[in-house]
């Protein structure tokens, strides 16, 4: 059985292999968590260097009118 065929078809508690899928669902959950934490950490980084870049530039811009 695929990973998709597994997703969509998830084994019932009839077959006995409902431990099989509330592992494959807590797999599934938990790397869904790493993914959006290391998202945000990422965006929050980007955030911060764009916020330094546009102060760099407005000091260079005074800089140039004031001389």
């Amino acid at each position: 059985m695929s990973v998709t065929e597994t997703i969509v078809h998830l084994p019932s508690l009839e077959e006995g292999d409902y431990i099989y899928t509330f592992l494959l669902m807590s797999a599934a959950f938990i790397v869904a968590q790493i993914i959006i934490i290391l998202l945000k950490s990422k965006d929050k980084k980007l955030k911060k260097a764009q916020e330094e870049n546009k102060q760099k530039e407005y000091k260079k811009n005074n800089e140039m009118h004031f001389k």
